[in-house]
C-alpha cells in the first residue's frame, strides 16, 4: 500500500513538473512574441540589394517598379516615371518596421486586413528579377493589412507565415488600399520628382513656338536693403530675354509659371507607338528647363491625340504624354504672357479659378490616324 501511494506521488510529481514546464515555456513563448523587434530578420536584410518593389493587390494584380534609364518607373504600366523618393522610402521602411507579435495562429485574419482584397503584398526584389514569376529573386514579401487605428503603423505578416504583426510603418499608406486606375505610385507630373536637374527652383526655362524667335526667362539674385526685405520685397527677380536684349517681368506671374512647369499634370499616358505620328519631329512649341544639375530637360508640344487632347513629349523620360488643350498656352506661352503689363496671373492658384490663358497655340495639328 505504501509503495503504491509512493509511486502514485513520484507521478503526480512529474506530471506537476511537466505542468509547471509547459507554462514556463508559454511564457517565455508569449514574452519573446511581445518583444520589440525587426520585422525583417538580419538574414533577409543585410547583403542583398534592392532593384525591383512589386506591389500585388488582394485580387493578385501587381504593379512592378524598378529605375531604368536612371527613373525609377512603373516598369509594366506604360514605363511611366514613379516616385523615386517614396519608393526608396518604402523600402527602408520595410527593412526598419519594428513591431510585436499579437497572434501566432489567428483565427481571423481578415480582421486585420488580411486575406482581403484590401491586403496588398510589397515584395523587393534584386535585379536578375523576372517580372512573370514573384518568386524571383525573391528578398522578402510582406503582406499588408489594415492601419491600427488611433496609432502610426499597421498590421502586417511576413509571407508563408500565420504569425500577425503590428509595426511602427505603414506600407500601405505608401502604396495605396484602394483601386485607382493609376498606379499610386507612378508620378503625376509632367517634370518628374526624380529629375536629375531638378531643384526648388528654376534657373531658367527656354520657350520656343513654331514659326517665333525663341525666348527665355532666368532666375537673377538681387540684393534687397533689409528695410525693404522687411516689407516683404522678394531677393530676386525674372529677367526675360528675347531678339538680343532684356525685359521685366511681372514678377509673380513669372513665378507661378516656373512653379506650374515644375508640377503640370499629365492625363494620362500614351502608347509609344503613337509617337511617330504625333509631329514632334516639327513640335508647334517646347520649353527647355535648367535647373540645380547640368542636364536640361526638355517638353515639346505635338499633335493631338486620337481622344482630342494635346500629345506631349518629355525628351528625359522618353515617355508621351496627353494633356489638356487648355494646358498648351499654360506649358508654352508667349512672351506677352509674362510682361508687366499683364493684369492676369493664370498660374495663380490661389484663386481657386481653373488657369487658363487667352494666348492659343495657333498652329494647325492633325490627329494620327
Amino acid at each position: 500500500m505504501l509503495a503504491r501511494v509512493l509511486l502514485l506521488a513520484a507521478v503526480l510529481l512529474a506530471l506537476l513538473a511537466v505542468d509547471r514546464g509547459q507554462r514556463d515555456d508559454a511564457q517565455a513563448e508569449r514574452a519573446a512574441s511581445l518583444r520589440v523587434r525587426r520585422l525583417v530578420p538580419d538574414a533577409l536584410r543585410e547583403g542583398q540589394p534592392v532593384a525591383v518593389v512589386r506591389v500585388q493587390d488582394g485580387d493578385g494584380r501587381a504593379l512592378l517598379y524598378g529605375r531604368q534609364a536612371g527613373l525609377w518607373r512603373c516598369l509594366n504600366w506604360r514605363g511611366a516615371p514613379a516616385q523615386g523618393e517614396r519608393l526608396e522610402q518604402l523600402i527602408a521602411d520595410l527593412y526598419e518596421a519594428q513591431g510585436v507579435v499579437l497572434s501566432t495562429d489567428p483565427a481571423r485574419p481578415q480582421d486585420y486586413g488580411l486575406d482581403v482584397p484590401a491586403m496588398r503584398v510589397v515584395s523587393l526584389h534584386g535585379a536578375a528579377m523576372n517580372p512573370q514569376d514573384p518568386q524571383s529573386e525573391l528578398v522578402v514579401a510582406v503582406e499588408v493589412g489594415a492601419p491600427v487605428v488611433g496609432a502610426d503603423g499597421c498590421y502586417a505578416r511576413l509571407r508563408g507565415e500565420r504569425a500577425i504583426w503590428t509595426i511602427d510603418a505603414d506600407p500601405g499608406a505608401v502604396v495605396g488600399r484602394e483601386p485607382s486606375a493609376r498606379p499610386s505610385l507612378v508620378d503625376a507630373a509632367l517634370v518628374p520628382g526624380t529629375w536629375p536637374g531638378a531643384s526648388p527652383r528654376l534657373k531658367t526655362a527656354s520657350v520656343a513656338h513654331a514659326g517665333a524667335d525663341e525666348f527665355e526667362i532666368e532666375l537673377r539674385n538681387i540684393d534687397v536693403p533689409p528695410e525693404e526685405a522687411l516689407q516683404g520685397r522678394p531677393s530676386f527677380e525674372w529677367v526675360m530675354e528675347r531678339g538680343g536684349r532684356e525685359e521685366p517681368t511681372a514678377p509673380a506671374v513669372a513665378a507661378g509659371y516656373a512653379n506650374y512647369l515644375l508640377t503640370a499634370p499629365w492625363t494620362d499616358v500614351l502608347d509609344p507607338t503613337l509617337a511617330p505620328a504625333l509631329g514632334f519631329e516639327r513640335p508647334r512649341a517646347s520649353v527647355t528647363l535648367w535647373g540645380g544639375g547640368p542636364e536640361p530637360l526638355r517638353l515639346s508640344l505635338g499633335g493631338r491625340t486620337p481622344s482630342g487632347r494635346s500629345a506631349v513629349l518629355n525628351h528625359f523620360s522618353q515617355i508621351v504624354f496627353e494633356i489638356e488643350p487648355s494646358q498648351e498656352a499654360l506649358l508654352f506661352p508667349p512672351p506677352e504672357a509674362l510682361l508687366p503689363t499683364v493684369t492676369v496671373n493664370p498660374w495663380d492658384r490661389s484663386t481657386g479659378a481653373s488657369p487658363s490663358l487667352p494666348f492659343p497655340i495657333d498652329v494647325p495639328v492633325e490627329r494620327p490616324r
